[in-house]
This record gives structure tokens, sequence and C-alpha cells, in this order.
């Protein structure tokens, strides 16, 4: 998996956290999500 981490750059992480939790926003289900100000957190029961 060298090959992977080098290709996953903190911009790309960035991007697909944001793609994740947009996509979790369009779910009917409720969900709450903590964040420091840089990574969030998905809180769920």
């Amino acid at each position: 998996m060298h090959f992977l981490s080098e290709g996953l750059t903190d911009n790309i992480l960035k991007l697909r956290s944001i793609e994740a939790f947009t996509e979790l926003a369009k779910s009917p289900n409720a969900k709450v999500v903590v964040t420091d100000g840089q990574t969030p957190y998905l809180i769920k029961d």
C-alpha cells in the first residue's frame, strides 16, 4: 500500500471528507457531527 499513501495528499483527504459528509447530509436520518475545526466526527447511536 505504499503507492496508495503517496497519492493521498492532505487536500485529497479533505475533499473526500467533504464529499462523504455531503452525501451523509442527504440522508433523511438524524445525525450529529462534531468538529474541532479540522476533522469532523460523526456521532451515531
